[in-house]
């Protein structure tokens, strides 16, 4: 389907490398290559720790917003660089969010929102009616915004992951198995992954558990696989690069993806992608990734001798393993590639173009937007003053050291 060329500006706060930055990539790349002008624009003070790393790699991400302290100067740079689009999507920029009843009424405004949190849904709705519309990246995102009875369009656009193509791994003695994302419990509920060892090893498995990531509860998972006497088969990596994770996957039979809950899954579905099958909690994003496999591969979110009891019963079976193996792989290419990712957003802004009505949105000046407490202090001339002066001794401090 062709599409009228379009100005489209992808906003996020910091130049990232992991979930949400490489999704803001995949979208910019496959809508200039539809012909279209796309740009990814931080809007955060910080540029973040993968920003000249992205720019080596040719992404077209730009800090509209770098070294500026002061809020008030942020959303003033922002709201004048986002009028020159005709499309903003807010992948995950605060400031974009903030001035959204401040763009000009013919630009057509999509917000993105990425997990089943009740203060991400109740955000989303607060700021619908600014919204031509909100996307949901999974079907349980998406029954939850319109749970919310927000007051713009909803759609289902799922992520994509782009993993370069590779052999299949093949069931091997020892296993290997790997965990890949954020070290944090309360979500990602890896405290459960020393458990999960244990119960391998005293099935009589042999096997390794590499563990690829970093976060806050790196040390109490660390004490935690001493306690139960599982060093000698958990290895903790810490956080690997972008470019190493197809490699990360593709080396391993088994994903261990254990989450409390998760918007969508994406280390998921790039370990579907690279032949390592997923033995995963039973939460409704990843029961709908999974498909027709979901039964076999999902496991109560606590128990620990579940995904075991998986992993034990798929390494016996080869022929079973390698089918699984292959669609999962198919479905990821049907499902979850950039082509239909880019698609869906690229149908979505045509339908939005011939339906949008500059009426309802008539832009307020930013003196007038409606701010937190906590956003306003940020945008007073007080908090510029402090800002000026904490600028200032830490110029001079790192001078003197």
């Amino acid at each position: 389907m062709k599409y009228h060329f379009i100005k489209i500006a992808i906003c996020i706060d910091q130049s990232s490398v992991g979930g949400v930055g490489t999704s803001t990539y995949i979208l910019a790349c496959g809508m200039k290559q539809a012909g279209h002008q796309a740009d990814i624009l931080a809007t955060d003070g910080r540029r973040g720790p993968d920003y000249d790393r992205a720019r080596r790699d040719g992404w077209p991400v730009e800090a509209i917003c770098a070294g500026e302290r002061w809020l008030r100067r942020r959303l003033e740079i922002t709201l004048d660089r986002l009028s020159m689009y005709d499309v903003v999507i807010n992948n995950h920029s605060t400031e974009t969010r903030l001035v959204l009843p401040a763009l000009p009424a013919h630009i057509i405004r999509l917000s993105v929102i990425r997990s089943t949190n009740d203060p991400v849904i109740s955000e989303g709705k607060a700021h619908s009616p600014y919204l031509d519309a909100l996307v949901g990246i999974s079907p349980e995102v998406h029954r939850l915004l319109q749970l919310a009875k927000v007051t713009c369009r909803t759609e289902m656009i799922a992520n994509a992951v782009m993993v370069p193509p590779s052999v299949a791994p093949v069931l091997q003695n020892p296993l290997g198995l790997a965990y890949l994302g954020r070290l944090t419990d309360v979500d990602k509920n890896i405290m459960i992954l020393p458990e999960i060892a244990r119960a391998c090893k005293k099935r009589g498995i042999k096997f390794t558990l590499d563990v690829a990531g970093d976060g806050r509860d790196r040390q109490t998972l660390e004490e935690k696989i001493r306690v139960l006497e599982v060093s000698d088969c958990v290895r903790l990596h810490g956080a690997i690069s972008r470019d190493a994770v197809g490699d990360f996957l593709n080396k391993r039979q088994f994903g261990l993806f254990p989450s409390n809950y998760e918007g969508f899954g994406l280390t998921l579905v790039e370990a579907m992608a690279s032949g390592c099958v997923p033995i995963a909690s039973d939460i409704p994003s990843y029961r709908w990734i999974l498909g027709d496999d979901a039964d076999t591969l999902l496991a109560t979110v606590k128990d620990a001798q579940a995904y075991a009891d998986r992993i034990v019963a798929l390494a016996a079976d080869s022929k079973c393993y390698r089918q699984i193996q292959e669609r999962l792989q198919r479905r990821q290419k049907q499902k979850f590639s950039p082509e239909a990712t880019v698609n869906g957003y690229l149908r979505l802004i045509e339908e939005l173009r011939k339906t949008h009505d500059p009426s309802r949105f008539l832009p307020v000046s930013l003196g007038k937007l409606q701010l937190s407490a906590y956003h306003q202090r940020r945008c007073s001339r007080a908090w510029w003053l402090l800002q000026k002066v904490k600028g200032r001794f830490s110029t001079s401090v790192h001078y003197e050291g």
